[in-house]
């Protein structure tokens, strides 16, 4: 009874002492021997297991001690893998001026890793490098003053916005010019035709077809998701498009970045939510005037998951609305008898 419970405490010592380092170990005590193999493995459906196996001692002593062993299963171990996805650009842009310098409002992305927005001030133009100018704001907030400005200056802004993991989206751009009691001229920047084989850029949103971009052929999009310009053709950093709305509205610029999930250069405009043509063109820089490169229309239509909603709706409200003056007629119709029924 005592080498029994002996065997017994030393093959537990055994298995936790010699389980984390060791595959294989052998011990001997009083004639008894312990023998501690432990496999591990995984097969090709990626299940990874682990066997141990403790045999007892010599045919001598058979009689005494037996043999046991068990398995365990567990999941392989979680293959870590790279957020290489960018967030989506600071919303809803707009900038005002005032005697004191130049307020700049937003809205942060709605991205679940968003972690902050990042403001690069530029003076020659738009830069689509986030460190690239001078840094003048870093924060979650959706607002600065830029108070540090000269008079009658032109300043060219840059808003990113940055995960968790450390990816910056392409980066919306606005520029303003600070204001002057004294009118100082402000040189107007020529804007030129490129000249030059043109980049073959696409329309597409998430889950959708990919349509060409094209100045005769709108790209029909939906008002519910992000729209994405984009090239394989090697571009610059600081190229960027504007978005001219139904009316002849300025409604943004964005810059383009690199894509390292898609391999393209791109440029991610958010949600147009109203209906009608716009029109987006496409911008390089050369000796710090822009000239087109491109030139294209969309069309945005109504998403057919909101023109659902708004059938369910419609149809809620108006079968609603029907079984009340159903219920009105029923109880008109029946009011006489149960007048009747009472007085009786």
């Amino acid at each position: 009874m005592i080498k029994r419970l002996f065997i017994i405490i030393f093959i537990i010592f055994s298995f936790f002492v010699w389980q984390q380092n060791i595959n294989f170990a052998h011990a001997e005590s009083d004639g008894i021997e312990v023998e501690l193999n432990i496999v591990e493995g995984c097969n090709s459906n990626g299940n990874c297991e682990q066997y141990e196996t403790i045999l007892g001692c010599p045919e001598d002593c058979a009689q005494r001690t037996t043999s046991s062993g068990s398995k365990i299963s567990r999941p392989p171990p979680p293959i870590p893998t790279e957020d290489i996805i960018p967030p989506q650009n600071p919303l809803k842009v707009q900038v005002v001026v005032n005697v004191n310098g130049i307020i700049l409002s937003w809205l942060n992305p709605p991205d679940e890793d968003f972690s902050y927005i990042r403001i690069m001030r530029n003076e020659n133009h738009f830069h689509g490098d986030p460190f690239s100018g001078k840094l003048i704001y870093e924060g979650n907030k959706q607002y600065f003053f830029d108070k540090n400005v000269v008079a009658g200056t032109k300043y060219f802004y840059t808003l990113f916005s940055r995960d968790t993991t450390g990816n910056f989206s392409s980066g919306s751009a606005v520029s303003a010019i600070t204001f002057s009691f004294i009118k100082i001229p402000i040189p107007s920047i020529p804007t030129g035709d490129f000249v030059g084989p043109l980049p073959k850029y696409m329309v597409h949103q998430y889950n959708q077809k990919v349509k060409p971009f094209s100045n005769t052929m709108p790209a029909i999009v939906n008002n519910i998701d992000n729209i994405t310009i984009d090239t394989e053709t090697m571009i610059y950093s600081d190229d960027y498009l504007m978005v001219t709305g139904p009316g002849g509205e300025n409604l943004g610029q964005y810059m383009f970045s690199f894509n390292r999930d898609s391999g393209r250069y791109e440029s991610i405009i958010p949600p147009l939510q109203n209906t009608g043509a716009y029109t987006i063109t496409i911008f390089r820089y050369k000796d710090n005037n822009p000239e087109i490169l491109g030139k294209g229309l969309i069309f945005v239509s109504i998403s057919v998951i909101q023109k659902i909603e708004q059938l369910k709706e419609s149809f809620c409200n108006t079968f609603n609305s029907d079984i009340i003056l159903y219920i009105i007629y029923l109880l008109l119709l029946l009011a006489p008898l149960l007048i009747l029924k009472f007085v009786k």
